[in-house]
């Protein structure tokens, strides 16, 4: 699933450096705020720093953007970081001393970086390719949705292009691919859990999130006919198992009492969703396979 939350936040990137540019060509400079917003969310969650915005603390802060003043590390956000741009960062840094304050700078580049030779230790330059491959290293899921979410929920952010259905319908494979689905219901054991399973993927189909959380798109955002079919399918099919359950939960109780033909008619279902889950992975040429134990 992390292969593919990574490629939609690689997505959302790069629209966002699209649009930063579009909006640059045309003499607009209002995307700052979200970019450093990104950038911060992103060292904040991968380098274990503390960054605040120094904008909110004195309006036009000379040579940086953000700092964590416990860890001395000083942040310069720019679209373009050229040659000029880093080398006038460094001079307007040194001039006002916080090379005394700070131990480390970066000077990232949102769209794009030049990797000049610097002769001073602990000055970086970086670009989002850097901060994502970092990300990567680390393999944090909910990491990758934090930062996605900082992105999407921003109102300088437009989406203006879907996520990959193929990247998507991986994410919710992944999703099917658990004892909520694979476990007969002679091999279930807290049919609580059961349920809490089987929710989170109908709130995956239909919202694109589980537990509130973005993980993916919803089934209206899709475009590919088969994996609509196929989503709209185990939707129902857990619906059916959904509705047996709470058919047999005992009133102000969560205590459930299946009979052998509610199980039976359960373990149907879920092989359903098993053979329509294998068929659409074949179909789109997707390496995977599941089975019921």
């Amino acid at each position: 699933m992390i292969q593919s939350l990574i490629q939609n936040l690689q997505q959302d990137i790069a629209i966002l450096q699209h649009y930063t540019k579009q909006r640059q060509s045309t003499g607009f400079h209002d995307m700052e705020t979200l970019i450093e917003s990104i950038v911060k969310k992103f060292l904040n969650l991968t380098e274990n720093l503390n960054l605040t915005r120094l904008e909110l603390i004195k309006v036009n802060f000379p040579a940086i953007d953000l700092a964590d003043d416990a860890a001395k590390v000083a942040v310069q956000v720019t679209t373009n970081a050229v040659r000029k741009k880093i080398l006038k960062t460094i001079k307007t840094f040194e001039s006002f001393d916080l090379d005394k304050r700070y131990s480390r700078l970066i000077v990232l580049g949102f769209c794009s970086s030049e990797k000049i030779a610097l002769s001073k230790n602990g000055y970086e330059i970086k670009d989002i390719s850097d901060l994502v491959k970092t990300l990567v290293d680390i393999g944090n899921e909910e990491h990758i949705e934090s930062i996605g979410q900082t992105i999407r929920m921003h109102n300088d952010y437009t989406r203006v292009h879907p996520y990959s259905d193929i990247d998507c319908l991986n994410i919710l494979i992944n999703t099917l691919d658990r004892n909520a689905i694979k476990h007969r219901m002679s091999s279930e054991g807290d049919y609580s859990a059961m349920v809490k399973g089987l929710n989170e993927i109908t709130e995956l189909i239909s919202k694109g999130q589980i537990n509130k959380k973005e993980k993916s798109k919803s089934i209206d955002d899709f475009f590919d006919n088969d994996i609509v079919d196929f989503m709209r399918n185990v939707r129902n099919d857990i619906s059916e198992i959904l509705a047996i359950v709470n058919k047999r939960k005992q009133k102000q109780s969560d205590f459930v009492c299946l009979y052998y033909n509610d199980m039976e008619e359960i373990d149907n279902l879920k092989l359903k969703i098993v053979e329509r889950t294998n068929s659409i992975s074949i179909l789109k040429s997707i390496p995977f396979r599941m089975e019921m134990y």
